[in-house]
């Protein structure tokens, strides 16, 4: 977005400035199941379209488990992983260092065996 000012019909210099924003709330992450399956991989996909622009951090367990992420174009991500411990796994999503708001953080899984 660009913003002209003027001061008694003078331009500012510089004007117009670009400004950029951004709205956690309107990240969408797709439904991802309660109860995992050891060793079996994880997907979910969250859609940053109209959530402005920014940096989008997923991490499971702190990082600790690690995770790939697929583009699948027009801002949405897939991501994957895979289970490897008897843990519970817990995926936090942040926007912009920002962690989402309400009832989206965090996301906890836990382990089933086959």
């Amino acid at each position: 977005m660009d913003i002209g000012l003027d001061q008694g019909k003078m331009d500012i210099n510089g004007s117009p400035f670009s400004l950029k924003a951004y709205d956690a709330n309107r990240l969408t992450v797709s439904e991802i199941p309660k109860l995992i399956t050891y060793n079996q991989p994880v997907e979910f996909t969250v859609d940053a379209a109209t959530a402005g622009e920014g940096q989008l951090e997923v991490a499971i367990n702190d990082g600790l488990v690690a995770n790939q992420v697929k583009a699948l174009g027009n801002s949405k991500c897939l991501f994957t992983f895979l289970p490897k411990t008897t843990d519970p796994h817990i995926v936090s999503i942040k926007f912009n260092g920002q962690s989402l708001p309400g009832k989206k953080k965090p996301y906890s899984f836990f382990l089933l065996f086959p």
